[in-house]
C-alpha cells in the first residue's frame, strides 16, 4: 500500500480527534417551571442528571432535572421525576429526567444510572413505582446462580387491577414488553389518553473501506511488508446499537516472500465474515473480532539463480481474530486495527502474518 496515503489517513483521523470531545446535539425543547418552552439544540444524554441546551446563537447552558420540567430531544420525550436512588451507595431522593416510554392513565418511565443500569418506573395518579425485576443472585446450599425476577408483575397487576390484565406472565423486563403491558391497559383504561412514546431503533448498517499492510513470513524467512485493502460492511446483530455487531468484507491482500535464491508473491481476494464486540461508551472504544476468511488468487515466484518465474492459481483458508481502537465519529466511525491470520490449509508451511490497518465507516 501507498506509504504517503496511510500517512495521510493517519493525520486525518488525529485531527478529528479534538471533535470526539464535544457533544453531539440534537433539535429539542426544554420546559420551564413556569410554563414557558425553549427551542434549540440538545446534547447527547449521558446520565439522567443533567441536560445541555444550545441556542441558534451558540450559547450553551446546562440544566439539572429541579430546573426544568423536562425536555425532549430527537423526538424523545424526559420529564422531571423524584424518585429514591442509590448512586453510590447512600440512599437518597433526587430529581431525574427520566424517559417516558408511555403514557396514559398509567406512565412509564425509564432512567440510565451512572453503572449503565436500565430502571423503569410505572406512574399511577401522582404515585412513582419503582419496578423490580431481572436477574436476582440467589444462594442455595453455599451455591451462588442467577434466577428471574418478576416482583414486577405483581406491581402491575395491582396497577392495573380496574381493568383487563394484560398477559403478564408473558411480559419480560424489557423495554419492549413493559412498555407493551403498559399501553394495553392504558387503551382499556381510557383509550383515548394511552399514546406511545418510545421511539423504535433504526437498524443502521455502516459500510466502509479499510486499507493498511500485511506483515508475513514462511518458515525461516525474514518479514516482508506488502498492501492490504477492501471494503466492509457492519451491522447490528439483535437491536440497533448493541455491542455485538457482524461485519462481512472483500478484501485484496498480497503476500511476499524473499531469500537469497528466490522471490514469491501471492495476490488473493479474500472474502471475511466475522463477530465483533465493541465497547459501547467513550470516546475512544476497544473492540475484538473473530471469524475466518476465504481466498482466491494468484502465486507468482521467481528464481533469482536461473531468471525462470512460474505463476500458480492458488486458494487458502484462514482464521482470523482481530484487536483495535474505535473512535465515533457522530453516526460515523473510524478505527485501527491489528489482525492475527492463520493459514488452516498449509500446515507443512509455518507462516506467520499479522495486519495492520485503518478503517473509515459511514
Amino acid at each position: 500500500m501507498n506509504k504517503h496515503f496511510l500517512l495521510l489517513f493517519a493525520a486525518l483521523l488525529l485531527c478529528r480527534l479534538p471533535a470526539i470531545a464535544q457533544d453531539q446535539y440534537a433539535a429539542g425543547h426544554v420546559y420551564l417551571p413556569g410554563g414557558d418552552t425553549l427551542a434549540g439544540s440538545i446534547s447527547s444524554q449521558m446520565t439522567a442528571r443533567y441536560v445541555k441546551f444550545k441556542t441558534a446563537g451558540e450559547q450553551v447552558t446546562e440544566y439539572l432535572p429541579s430546573q426544568l420540567t423536562g425536555f425532549d430531544r430527537n423526538g424523545v420525550v424526559y420529564v422531571t421525576r423524584e424518585v429514591p436512588t442509590d448512586p453510590f451507595g447512600v440512599k437518597t431522593i433526587e430529581p431525574l429526567f427520566m424517559q417516558l416510554l408511555a403514557g396514559g392513565k398509567v406512565n412509564l418511565y425509564a432512567f440510565l444510572e451512572r453503572n449503565n443500569e436500565t430502571f423503569y418506573y410505572a406512574e399511577k395518579e401522582g404515585k412513582m413505582i419503582k419496578l423490580e425485576g431481572g436477574k436476582k443472585l440467589t444462594t442455595v446450599n453455599k451455591q451462588a446462580y442467577y434466577t428471574k425476577d418478576k416482583t414486577y408483575q405483581v406491581f402491575l397487576e395491582q396497577l392495573f387491577s380496574d381493568c383487563s390484565k394484560p398477559n403478564l406472565h408473558l411480559c419480560e423486563y424489557t423495554r419492549k414488553d413493559l412498555t407493551n403491558a403498559v399501553l394495553t391497559y392504558n387503551r382499556c383504561a381510557d383509550a383515548p389518553t394511552a399514546r406511545a412514546m418510545h421511539k423504535k431503533e433504526k437498524m443502521r448498517l455502516h459500510p466502509g473501506i479499510r486499507a493498511g499492510v500485511n506483515a508475513y513470513a514462511e518458515d525461516n524467512y525474514g518479514v516482508q511488508y506488502s498492501r492490504s485493502m477492501g471494503i466492509f460492511l457492519n451491522m447490528p446483530l439483535g437491536r440497533a446499537n448493541r455491542v455485538l455487531s457482524g461485519q462481512v468484507e472483500l478484501n485484496f491482500n498480497q503476500y511476499r516472500v524473499a531469500s537469497e535464491q528466490f522471490r514469491l508473491r501471492y495476490n488473493y481476494v479474500d472474502f471475511t465474515p466475522l463477530v465483533k464486540a465493541t465497547y459501547p461508551k467513550g470516546w475512544v472504544r476497544p473492540f475484538v473480532a473473530a471469524g475466518f476468511g476465504f481466498a482466491l488468487g494468484k502465486l507468482r515466484g521467481v528464481s533469482l539463480t536461473n531468471r525462470q518465474s512460474v505463476e500458480l492459481k492458488v486458494s487458502e483458508s484462514k482464521l482470523i481474530a482481530e484487536t483495535g481502537l474505535q473512535v465515533p465519529l457522530g453516526r460515523r466511525y473510524a478505527y485501527v486495527a491489528a489482525r492475527y491470520e492463520n493459514f488452516v490449509n498449509m500446515p507443512e508451511v509455518k507462516t506467520r502474518s499479522f495486519n495492520f490497518s485503518l478503517g473509515f465507516a459511514l
